[in-house]
């Protein structure tokens, strides 16, 4: 089976940016101060 690079690009692409995402979230709550910054966050607590 061939594999094609644009597939093995967009997968490593897609990577980075779901972790410059997580990063950039953690960020926002260490400089608030806020444990929450949306409900999604943690639906239970912000219930």
């Amino acid at each position: 089976m061939r594999v094609a690079t644009d597939q093995l690009y967009q997968q490593s692409l897609a990577g980075i940016l779901n972790d410059q995402a997580q990063l950039s979230r953690t960020q926002q709550r260490l400089s608030s101060g806020q444990r929450l910054l949306a409900p999604a966050d943690d639906p239970a607590a912000a219930a």
